[in-house]
């Protein structure tokens, strides 16, 4: 089974830390787990480890995926 949880889960970044709260639990769980690549935080620490970023639109929505290198 392919892996679909954001690869930077573990990462201890302090940005990541915002989504895990009580009240958004539920969000961050879809986000973090089930669509990691429509998290800004995620595009931004693949941004500062140089990782190629390509857009795409799906369904008239402009969505950011990692380029295979």
């Amino acid at each position: 089974m392919e892996r679909t949880c954001c690869p930077f889960i573990d990462a201890n970044d302090r940005r990541c830390s915002r989504q895990f709260s009580l009240r958004r639990l539920s969000s961050a769980f879809d986000l973090c787990i089930n669509h990691p690549t429509a998290c800004p935080v995620h595009h931004e620490i693949r941004r500062e480890r140089g990782e190629p970023i390509i857009h795409v639109t799906v369904h008239a929505s402009r969505v950011p995926l990692p380029r295979a290198v």
